[in-house]
């Protein structure tokens, strides 16, 4: 029964715009002066689907997707309510009723609209935590640093007003809770975490976290949260007590937000080409107030991302920071000149096409994390004399030949380990 309830909720967003449509039709006859006969039936119909909107609502409310719903619920009956009355009362009472419906129709609008989507004056979303603003030394690892990625980039979804999938992220205790489908976290397995699992997803797999439309977690914040789990899920520790002082220095070192701006000067880009880009999806925005350098992420539209390059090359000398989630060739990115920091995670990218990237002599930090590329293929880098900073975590590579064909680049590989502390208790089996 409880299923048949949640499935038959999920109608609600739907039905929800019928009663408008057809009580605003009703109210704007009723000014007219259209005939009786009009006005009862735009009634009678807009009644009969804020009925079927506030059942279907109630259904929604009990699958657990939100929080508190009773302003929005209270405005919805009273709607059905008062439709329903006038549907009956006399002529000589509609327009005074026509009055109190629409302001019940806009309340009830506006209060469903703030649960969907957020309030309509609501801050802009919270930045992730900054590594490089952060004393890693004395940080607490989820207070100071997880608590703000999820807060920043989960809480619209899964916090104190809405929780989708019965989910929230705003405390410890619903952390570890989970939702409808069972625990998010794997303490110490982040790869076997459903959290880390639905991050990783194509951002337009319909379970991909956060959905398309939202700001993306960046990979520094996917990689802080990896850690945070594969270190034990601790709320309390410093993160120098979980994480040893070489992958301290990494994380450091590792910030997705480095980016270096050449010392060089730029004509002011197109406005009208960029107004174009953004309109068709492309995220472009500058790298600082005033400054003429831009940051571009193709995130939201990885199907067009390669015809798109093609649109943004008239000002690629003006791009130092480039996310791409979708792309095979490479070859345009000599036109990149200034390019800083190139972000390939989870592209198809491939040895071939990672030779085209030494026609950038820019680059000093790559990110290829969960490609294909070989070992063979990432030495070829070994042309990019500017290269300082190397993601390749959930890659095949050999370490240790990289670590040797790249001496002066600091390589991120993953596989975090909790070192062992002299709190631990461990135990020895004897066979």
């Amino acid at each position: 029964m409880n299923q048949l309830f949640e499935f038959s909720g999920r109608f609600h967003p739907l039905l929800v715009h019928l009663p408008i449509g057809f009580l605003l039709i009703a109210v704007i006859f009723i000014w007219l002066k259209e005939s009786e006969k009009v006005v009862r039936i735009s009634l009678g119909l807009g009644a009969l689907a804020a009925i079927a909107s506030v059942t279907t609502g109630l259904m929604l409310e009990s699958s657990g997707d939100y929080g508190s719903v009773n302003v929005h619920k209270w405005f919805g009956i009273s709607l059905a309510t008062v439709s329903i009355v006038l549907y009956f009362v006399p002529a000589s009472q509609l327009k005074p009723g026509s009055i109190l419906m629409t302001v019940l129709i806009f309340a009830t609008g506006h209060f469903g609209g703030t649960l969907t989507h957020g309030p309509l004056l609501a801050a802009s979303e919270p930045a992730g935590p900054d590594i490089s603003q952060i004393d890693l030394h004395n940080a607490v690892f989820y207070a100071d640093v997880v608590k703000p990625v999820l807060e920043a980039r989960c809480y619209s979804c899964h916090g104190e007003s809405k929780q989708k999938g019965r989910l929230r992220l705003d405390s410890p205790e619903a952390i570890l809770k989970g939702g409808k489908n069972g625990k998010v976290l794997e303490p110490g397995n982040p790869e076997e975490s459903d959290l880390i699992k639905r991050i990783d997803l194509p951002v337009d797999d319909e379970d991909h976290m956060p959905p398309k439309e939202k700001k993306q977690l960046t990979d520094q914040e996917k990689r802080l949260i990896s850690i945070w789990i594969a270190t034990g899920v601790d709320f309390s520790k410093k993160i120098t007590e979980l994480v040893n002082e070489k992958e301290l220095n990494e994380l450091s070192a590792s910030n997705d937000s480095r980016v270096s701006l050449p010392d060089v000067e730029v004509k002011e880009p197109d406005e009208e080409l960029i107004t174009g880009l953004i309109e068709k999806g492309v995220a472009i925005t500058p790298i600082a107030r005033g400054s003429h350098f831009l940051q571009v992420n193709f995130v939201s539209v990885p199907e067009e991302t390669q015809a798109l390059l093609q649109t943004l090359k008239p000002i690629a000398a003006n791009v130092v920071s480039l996310k791409i989630t979708s792309i095979e060739d490479l070859s345009m990115m000599g036109d990149f000149k200034n390019l800083s920091n190139l972000n390939l995670s989870g592209t198809k990218i491939t040895d071939v096409a990672l030779g085209q990237l030494t026609k950038c002599g820019s680059i000093t930090t790559l990110n290829l994390e969960g490609t294909k590329v070989t070992t063979d293929g990432v030495k070829k880098l070994k042309a990019c004399a500017k290269l300082r900073y190397l993601n390749l975590y959930n890659t095949t590579v050999d370490q240790q030949q990289l670590r040797e064909a790249l001496p002066g680049v600091t390589i991120e590989f993953g596989g975090y380990q909790v070192p062992t502390l002299q709190t631990d208790t461990t135990v020895i089996k004897v066979k």
